[in-house]
């Protein structure tokens, strides 16, 4: 049941005898009827009220025990231009707005910096899974035996380590037989113009196996330490044997430890070292072609991958 008087002066004492024949009234208005106060006794016996509306009056106070009595009250609008009510607790109905924009404004730079600290530290490892994602996709990625690869080995090297790339390697791996081994150098065999992340992909990707020469200039290098940890995560998604770690020098243990996976590495797997001593050298020459060696002889055609040599 609904009850509405708006517009219309009355007198307060009127509305006791007014209301309490309405036993089943549930909503009622009274708005806009210079109403200056109400009586402790008005809205006795209305225990089925819900919703009270006293909008645009000249109410100074609303005390607590004017609605004790109305346990089926659940709202009640008294917006007046006058002053605030007194003993009534409207503090349910603030909204601190400054705690929810310091909550949703801590909440977006928490999430900014770790957004940042995500891409500064898995940069790396995000773009590469994308480049192995997409090269399964286009039917490129690299079988366990190695098919499909242009080179047997990408070599790994510090600039400052070069002299010893050409000198030595190159000359001993591409030039002497009766086994040659096709390497992939950046300085040679790197395409121009192509994004150097993109370059160093496809150079793993492309070969058998990634030949990492140590030293500590290597150790320093950003660029090196790329070619490393994209060897690595190809070492985990493939499950296949495709480091060769050189030492060319003997690094102190400090140095090493501050590239942590490759000191796991090295205590995991077996390395070589180069050495100074001519007559060792015949050694580390065989020990570096048996780990690179991949096919045999067969009726005197020697293959590389897809390429077969006569």
């Amino acid at each position: 049941m609904r009850a509405s008087i708006s517009y219309y002066e009355l007198e307060s004492a009127n509305f006791p005898a007014l209301f309490q024949p309405l036993k089943s009234l549930e909503v009622l208005y009274l708005t806009s009827i210079e109403l200056d106060d109400v009586l402790l006794d008005l809205f006795r016996g209305l225990d089925h009220l819900r919703f009270i509306n006293l909008d645009r009056n000249h109410l100074k106070n609303l005390s607590r025990q004017l609605l004790a009595d109305l346990a089926s009250l659940r709202s009640i609008a008294a917006v007046t231009p006058a002053a605030g009510f007194v003993e009534f607790d409207i503090s349910p109905c603030d909204i601190d707005v400054s705690m929810y924009c310091f909550v949703a404004t801590s909440l977006l730079v928490l999430l900014t910096l770790a957004l940042s600290l995500t891409y500064t530290k898995a940069n790396i490892y995000c773009r590469y899974l994308w480049y192995m994602l997409k090269a399964w996709l286009e039917g490129r990625r690299v079988d366990k035996l190695g098919k499909g690869c242009w080179y047997d080995a990408f070599v790994s090297y510090s600039s400052s380590d070069e002299a010893w790339v050409v000198d030595q390697l190159l000359p001993q791996l591409e030039q002497r037989g009766p086994e040659w081994f096709q390497l992939c150098l950046h300085s040679r065999d790197f395409e121009l113009g192509m994004d150097i992340f993109r370059n160093i992909e496809k150079a793993i990707h492309s070969s058998r196996k990634t030949l990492c020469v140590i030293s500590s200039q290597y150790l320093r290098s950003e660029w090196c330490s790329l070619e490393y940890q994209l060897t690595s995560l190809r070492l985990f998604c493939d499950q296949n044997d495709v480091l060769i770690v050189i030492f060319l020098e003997d690094i102190p243990n400090f140095q090493l430890s501050a590239c942590h996976k490759l000191r796991k590495l090295v205590k995991s797997k077996t390395y070589i070292e180069w050495p100074e001593e001519a007559e060792k050298q015949v050694l580390f020459w065989a020990r570096l072609r048996e780990a690179l060696r991949h096919t045999a002889f067969v009726l005197g055609v020697y293959q590389i991958g897809d390429l077969v040599l006569l």
